[in-house]
């Protein structure tokens, strides 16, 4: 099959998207809103769309940081109170 200028570029979208997490109901919405209101009403569009997927990404950040720190926490204990126990054990 022969693509399209057109088609290829589609076609990066489309995996760029999925590179970064949108659905592809999003991407879709910004394909669509090309075909049907042009290039400045897709660029809203997808801007709208990078907004809320950059929102969700650093909420997912900061509970990452979190149990990273809640984690890191809990092995600090367990080390301390193993090197404790084998102090006393001797």
């Amino acid at each position: 099959r022969v693509y399209s200028h057109l088609d290829r570029t589609r076609l990066a979208l489309i995996v760029r998207g999925r590179l970064v997490g949108l659905s592809v109901a999003d991407i879709r919405d910004i394909l669509d809103t090309y075909d049907k209101n042009g290039e400045e009403a897709q660029n809203a569009k997808a801007l709208q769309v990078f907004s809320k997927r950059i929102a969700a990404l650093e909420a997912q950040r900061r509970e990452v940081e979190e149990a990273l720190q809640t984690l890191k926490g809990a092995a600090a204990r367990l080390t301390q109170s193993h090197s404790t126990a084998g102090i006393a054990a001797e």
